[in-house]
């Protein structure tokens, strides 16, 4: 997986996270583990290559803190929306979905099968 912050990407400021099909499915099974524990934050960019040029912190937690980084809040209550648009991501075919983020100018786009290593070398 790999993840980077764009600013206007396709329109919007995002965090972009692309992997592959289990990567995906790798994150949808980290999400939900996360939701149901006693945990209060994780880095998700722990679990990903970091764009060198366009680097991002994401931190999925289940309610907004003022730490530094990208917060992606995901609690019990969130759980089931998060994850009813991060499976379809792993069925096979290429596609994205779009999460907010506490930081209300920028969004979160999980992506598979879109961006791979050329992409990221060209643009990341």
């Amino acid at each position: 997986m790999r993840h980077g912050y764009f600013n206007n990407f396709k329109g919007a400021n995002t965090v972009l996270l692309s992997g592959l099909y289990t990567e995906i499915a790798d994150l949808n099974a980290q999400v939900r583990t996360f939701a149901q524990s006693e945990r209060t934050e994780i880095a998700l960019h722990d679990f990903a290559t970091v764009s060198s040029r366009h680097p991002a912190h994401l931190i999925l937690s289940k309610q907004p803190t003022s730490s530094a980084g990208f917060h992606w809040v995901c609690s019990i209550v969130e759980l089931v929306t998060v994850q009813a648009k991060l499976s379809p991501l792993i069925l096979g075919e290429p596609g994205h979905q779009y999460f907010d983020l506490v930081q209300a100018d920028t969004q979160l786009m999980v992506s598979v099968g879109e961006y791979d290593d050329t992409w990221w070398l060209h643009h990341g």
